[in-house]
């Protein structure tokens, strides 16, 4: 189409390869039922969405006021909570689900049921988590992502996490 018939003439033009790169950081995934390969997925593009944030917007902003080039403030949402919530590991701070799920995995005798306590007994001042339905409450929790809020299923978690990997 047009856009690469002028692309294709600009890099004729120069004398070198042009290509345009698109990075889909929108993976997020939210299904009916949402288990431990969805927190994964999930958290990944969390990271991805803040990596992407301080590159775009902040060290922007940073380089146009170093430069002393006028430009009006841009505001986005800082997802550092919900990262934290996920994977927190600093002293003062309760332990994310990731940490909880590994803490709980090397406990005797332990169920999805006393992992999913823990999450919500670590975390139940957090805005990033979110309380469903009392009656789901001993199974599940929710984890107010950028994209959304997402329902987890806690059932299988301890299972996965101690899975082992394939040598394939």
């Amino acid at each position: 189409g047009f856009v690469n018939c002028k692309l294709g003439a600009l890099a004729a033009a120069a004398e070198r390869d042009c290509f345009i790169g698109i990075l889909d950081i929108f993976g997020f995934e939210s299904f009916d039922t949402n288990g431990f390969e969805q927190l994964l997925i999930n958290f990944a593009n969390e990271k991805l969405q803040a990596t992407f944030n301080q590159h775009v917007f902040a060290a922007e902003q940073e380089l146009y006021a170093a430069e002393g080039i006028a430009w009006r403030s841009v505001r986005w949402p800082d997802n550092s909570e919900t990262i934290g919530l996920i994977a927190s590991k600093e002293r003062g701070r309760a332990p994310g689900v990731l940490h909880l799920l590994d803490e709980t995995s090397r406990l005797p005798n332990q169920t999805d049921a006393d992992f999913n306590k823990r999450v919500h007994d670590a975390h139940g001042a957090a805005t990033a988590l979110r309380r469903p339905d009392p009656r789901a409450r001993a199974a599940k929790f929710a984890v107010r992502h950028y994209a959304g809020e997402v329902t987890y299923n806690a059932a299988g978690f301890l299972d996965r996490n101690n899975g082992t990997v394939s040598a394939d």
